[in-house]
């Protein structure tokens, strides 16, 4: 049977290693190439962008952003040209989703102020709500562990900054969005921004937490698997037209 590559881009920790759930439940049907983010340079997304670029594969491929990784998808889906054949956005945004909290916190953060790890208590309230997984828990610590403040500190900057919606607006590629029902730091407004400005935009709901892909990988592989076909079917309609 044919296989699309699946190019999976990491959220905020930029490491990729927080995929291992999901790439378990893909890795005997799906074709995964895993890109990842310098942890000790300080990069916009136009600099990622570029630095990934040249690493996007020359046969067949959809591209999932996760989190962080959702504009920069977008992004990458300019420089693909006709091997990208659709658009996964999971549990992300396409411009700021936390406008309060950069207008009223923002001016006072600093990279000093920055943890060297995060906090078990912020992981349990905010990206995994209260799910008692330690395993989790201690790799996410060790992800953004590697981050540099200034690193943190810069994409956190960039979160607040970006809007990529014009890319979206202009994107034809059929774009699947992966909705966690329980997310505390994406909102549904983010997800409805996304279906009103896009064009071929369809959504999946899951009763998860913001880490979706890890607290729910088994379903999450099953709703990927269902677009890759048909992003397989969709190619082979073109090459017969």
């Amino acid at each position: 049977m044919e296989k699309l590559t699946l190019v999976l881009l990491p959220g905020f920790d930029g490491s990729g290693r927080l995929f291992s759930p999901l790439h378990k439940e893909l890795s005997d049907s799906v074709n995964t190439i895993i890109l990842s983010y310098p942890s000790d340079k300080v990069m916009t997304y136009y600099d990622l962008c570029h630095y990934l670029k040249d690493e996007l594969p020359d046969s067949p491929y959809v591209i999932l952003g996760e989190s962080f990784g959702g504009p920069l998808a977008l992004m990458l889906s300019k420089h693909a040209r006709e091997n990208l054949k659709g658009i996964i956005l999971c549990v992300s945004f396409v411009k700021n989703p936390q406008v309060l909290f950069t207008k009223f916190v923002r001016p006072f953060l600093k990279p000093k102020h920055l943890q060297k790890e995060t906090p078990a208590a912020y992981i349990k309230t905010m990206l995994t709500n209260g799910v008692e997984d330690a395993k989790l828990i201690k790799n996410i610590q060790a992800a953004t562990r590697e981050l540099t403040r200034d690193v943190y500190f810069y994409r956190l900057r960039e979160i607040a900054d970006v809007d990529v919606t014009n890319i979206l607006e202009k994107c034809d590629l059929p774009i699947l969005y992966l909705r966690a029902k329980k997310d505390r730091l994406v909102y549904e407004s983010s997800m409805k921004w996304i279906q009103e400005m896009g064009k071929n935009v369809t959504v999946e709901y899951f009763d998860a937490p913001h880490m979706l892909l890890q607290t729910q990988p088994k379903q999450a592989a099953r709703v990927i698997q269902k677009f890759l076909s048909e992003c397989i079917k969709d190619k082979r309609a073109n090459l017969r037209s």
